[in-house]
């Protein structure tokens, strides 16, 4: 009977450290490293993000995030039971599944993927505008930008790729997400085509194009906010 216990106590005891070592696996920092949804997978760098959880042994947490210039720290705990890492962080308990290396968070619609090596993110800054004279402005523009509240996102991310601009004699005629069947009366003054208006059936309360150094196309909307696109030449969008 004595032998019985010392085996099962054994046994017992190599659980438990193999638990401890399991658990120490997990510890250190993971960074977002993969956006799933709806089928399609995009880097964080495409949403101008960075992310990171750090595991401490003490069970506490440390969760980082910067969006363009905006950045923030925030600490809570995380426990694990079986193949989940629950992590806590601002009361908001966010589960992982251990899967081939990595943390994941979310259902089949959209998950969150964390590595072990940090994802690379180019915060974009436009280009300074530049006086320009309308022939600048001549053809089709494609939006390759998507600017609010000062970040910017890829425009496919954002779903706006398929926006052009284009001006014409009777103004600026947009097509795609934010498109009309009417061309916007925009005007060309001081090297940039513009206008505002109090009328309430515009789509936009006020519209501004400037050229920029690069050679790309800034267009700045009020919509209920500022809404920014960088447009480039339709032949070099492509």
């Amino acid at each position: 009977m004595k032998k019985v216990f010392a085996v099962m106590l054994a046994l017992a005891l190599l659980l438990s450290l193999a638990a401890v070592a399991e658990a120490a696996d997990f510890l250190g920092v993971w960074y977002l490293s993969e956006v799933r949804e709806d089928g399609q997978s995009y880097s964080p760098a495409d949403f101008g993000m960075s992310m990171s959880i750090e595991l401490l042994e003490d069970g506490s947490a440390v969760g980082k995030s910067a969006m363009g210039a905006d950045a923030q720290e925030l600490s809570g705990t995380w426990t694990q039971d079986g193949d989940t890492i629950t992590v806590v962080i601002d009361d908001e308990a966010m589960a992982f599944t251990i899967k081939d290396g990595t943390l994941v968070s979310g259902g089949d619609g959209a998950q969150m993927v964390f590595g072990r090596e940090a994802v690379e993110v180019e915060i974009y800054t436009p280009a300074a505008p530049v006086t320009a004279e309308e022939a600048d402005f001549a053809g089709t523009w494609t939006a390759i930008k998507y600017g609010f509240d000062g970040t910017f996102y890829n425009a496919d991310v954002m779903g706006v790729d398929d926006m052009t601009a284009e001006f014409t004699d009777d103004g600026l005629l947009l097509t795609g997400m934010f498109g009309s069947d009417e061309p916007f009366p925009v005007t060309f003054t001081d090297g940039m085509y513009s206008f505002a208006t109090d009328d309430e059936n515009q789509m936009f309360s006020s519209i501004k194009a400037q050229k920029l150094e690069d050679g790309n196309l800034m267009l700045t909307m009020e919509i209920s906010g500022e809404m920014v696109l960088i447009m480039a030449p339709a032949a070099a969008a492509e």
